[in-house]
């Protein structure tokens, strides 16, 4: 969720408006132990599921069932949880304008993240997966899994109430990117089985697009809002 912090900070700089540089720093510390995180589930994930399958062993045909089976729940509950993280990110932006009914924003943020989905392109997709490291279905079902629990973790209020109440530390309760955590759980797994299979080729451009994009989006802000001054227009 860069993307939107980035683009924020670009609309504060157009404006000389003050940016909350605290929240700003946490988000952005938030978005390089996120990954890690999410890397050291996936590769406890991965011993676990190992250790399980070699004291209970289960019939082919039937540990194929169950893990496509499983694999449609944690995508349901890491889609949850996707939803969790992206909702405040996208309609903060709206819930302090007085015209705006909250209920209306997020209903009409929920539908636009459902669109957006099932607009997703393929080729994407393949990239940050295949592209990145081979997964077979059990190690998907290890990376959904983790990642959803990963962003529980900075989404999850109850999650943090019960820390705090146990004197634990918590993690912040801030907006993270997806897919820097889906991309920690694929290389978590990857450096599990010997990291001989990561294609790093492909994991440089993702962590290129992971610099670009932010400075991208701050900048088209910024931009977008001088030629609309230009023109006249009244924000």
């Amino acid at each position: 969720m860069l993307k939107v912090l980035w683009g924020m900070v670009g609309w504060n700089f157009f404006y000389h408006a003050q940016n909350d540089w605290s929240l700003t720093i946490t988000m952005v510390e938030a978005w390089f132990y996120s990954p890690v995180l999410a890397a050291i589930l996936a590769m406890l994930g991965f011993y676990s599921m190992r250790a399980m399958l070699h004291h209970i062993k289960i019939p082919l045909l039937y540990r194929d069932f169950l893990v496509r089976a499983f694999l449609i729940i944690s995508g349901i509950y890491s889609a949850y949880f996707l939803g969790a993280n992206n909702m405040p990110a996208i309609a903060g932006a709206y819930l302090e304008l007085p015209d705006f009914n909250p209920t209306f924003v997020v209903i009409a943020v929920g539908l636009a993240i459902s669109v957006g989905a099932l607009m997703a392109d393929r080729r994407v997709i393949e990239t940050v997966s295949s592209g990145l490291f081979p997964l077979s279905p059990l190690e998907a079902l290890i990376v959904v899994l983790s990642c959803g629990i990963t962003l529980y973790c900075f989404s999850g209020e109850s999650l943090a109430q019960l820390l705090k109440s146990c004197h634990l530390p918590t993690l912040p309760l801030v907006p993270i990117p997806t897919s820097s955590v889906l991309v920690g759980s694929i290389i978590g797994v990857g450096l599990v089985k010997g990291h001989l299979g990561i294609r790093w080729g492909g994991l440089s451009k993702i962590l290129l697009s992971w610099i670009l994009v932010p400075i991208m989006s701050g900048l088209i802000c910024w931009s977008v809002l001088a030629i609309l001054s230009k023109g006249g227009s009244v924000l």
